[in-house]
């Protein structure tokens, strides 16, 4: 007897003519909506207009609100996951008291920033993540190849405004690409995840047919080209850190043995290939590489941000428990840390209550691995954008760490205990095509 598809979570179109759902839309522009705003509104001609971001924002609002309405109330069916959703919501009216009081109270911003930061953390941020609490569909793989040539059209229109600024391809080596809107380490990012996203499919048997394969091999060297130019170390350390726990899983000490002794050896191999490629043509990235084995401190961006470090500890240790501040008052900006954001603008309370929900989220995202489930794409993608906050991110911009956080812990399904899912290898060619 052929098995009926299970239908219980399959969730609403958003209408009869669009191939996606609401709530795969809603995943598509959480995680790749600024950056490609920020490339398409330079090639059109609207760099400096707010009006296709805000258009963007406002219909990713939306389809959060939409997402919720659907659902009827929060599908929270777990006493764990009610205190866990109450932890999470506790932590954003803490940071939100914490703008209102730094905008309209102390006045250490100007009122219109706090404007600015409300609005960011509600229609970026907030929203979308509460959308985020519905269940994915389990089979999303036309969502995942839409999100991958999101990713790298991104990477593209922001490539393209760094390549508008030089004079000669000497940049391609020496330099590292960033646009008007996003620095190398955001391009990197975006770079990585559409690789770990067409990994994904690879792994999970959806790249068989000829034009896949195809179109695969395109976006995949696409983006690894502006992973190179970007010279990012964060993103291409967080990639390799999503692929390593992605073949640990499900976790045993057989596993964990193989999987960490073929590491070494293929990181070794590649090493020392790669050592032999920089004495021919100097690469940005392999050089700052370099660099950090060899203990040398020549990047100005890390000592700026060790600098920003420095300021901001001084400054949380003055107020531990309830945080004192927005930014840090040495470079009167945020301190491109997200951690130290939180002890810095909520105290050690906001950090505890971010830890919990981080925690279950973890936790949650360890099951879907473990299970095999094609779900498995968000932990691994909420681990790269972890990774990418601890050098560059901010509470109220951060909307793809936060629709993930969600996502991961309350939106992701894990068969049940003893009933692991089965995906075909990549070589695997027993589906019809």
């Amino acid at each position: 007897m052929v098995a009926q598809p299970d239908t219980a979570h399959v969730p609403p179109r958003l209408c009869k003519g669009l191939a996606l759902s609401a709530q795969e839309w809603l995943a598509i522009l959480s995680v790749t909506g600024y950056p490609l705003v920020a490339g398409v509104s330079a090639e059109i001609g609207l760099a400096d207009s707010p009006v296709l971001s805000i258009l963007v924002r406002v219909l990713t609002a939306a389809l959060g609100l939409h997402c919720l309405w659907q659902a009827g109330r929060l599908q929270l069916t777990s006493a764990i996951q009610r205190w866990v959703m109450c932890a999470y919501l506790s932590f954003w009216t803490l940071y939100l008291l914490r703008v209102i009081h730094a905008a309209y109270l102390t006045g250490s911003i100007l009122p219109w920033s706090g404007m600015e930061y409300l609005g960011y953390a509600l229609i970026f941020s907030i929203l979308p993540s509460i959308g985020g609490i519905r269940h994915l569909p389990d089979q999303a793989h036309r969502m995942l190849w839409v999100m991958s040539g999101a990713f790298v059209l991104a990477l593209l229109t922001n490539l393209h405004q760094s390549f508008k600024e030089v004079a000669d391809l000497s940049f391609l080596t020496g330099g590292r690409a960033k646009s008007d809107k996003l620095n190398p380490i955001s391009l990197g990012i975006m770079a990585s995840n559409a690789l770990l996203i067409l990994y994904c499919l690879w792994q999970d048997g959806q790249v068989r047919t000829l034009w896949r394969r195809g179109l695969a091999t395109l976006l995949g060297v696409l983006a690894l080209a502006g992973l190179v130019l970007s010279g990012s170390k964060g993103p291409t350390l967080a990639l390799l850190m999503s692929l390593l726990i992605f073949h640990l899983f499900p976790l045993t000490i057989a596993r964990t043995v193989r999987v960490l002794g073929t590491t070494v050896v293929v990181l070794l191999v590649l090493g020392l290939a790669v050592y032999q490629l920089n004495n021919v043509v100097e690469i940005n990235l392999i050089t700052r590489f370099m660099d950090l084995v060899t203990g040398q401190n020549n990047d100005r961006s890390n000592q700026e941000r060790l600098w920003a470090y420095n300021a901001a500890w001084g400054q949380i240790l003055e107020a531990p428990v309830l945080g004192s501040a927005l930014v840090e008052n040495a470079m009167r900006y945020y301190p491109h840390n997200l951690l130290l954001e939180i002890l810095l603008s909520t105290g050690v309370i906001g950090m505890l209550l971010f830890m919990l929900v981080l925690a279950f989220s973890l936790w949650r995202g360890g099951q879907a691995l473990a299970s095999g489930t094609p779900q498995r794409w968000v932990p691994l993608m909420l681990v790269q954008s972890l990774v990418g906050s601890m050098v560059s991110g901010g509470i109220h911009m951060s909307s793809q760490l936060w629709f993930l956080v969600v996502a991961c812990g309350f939106a992701v399904r894990a068969p049940p205990s003893g009933n692991p899912v089965r995906t075909l290898p990549a070589h695997d060619t027993s589906i019809p095509r």
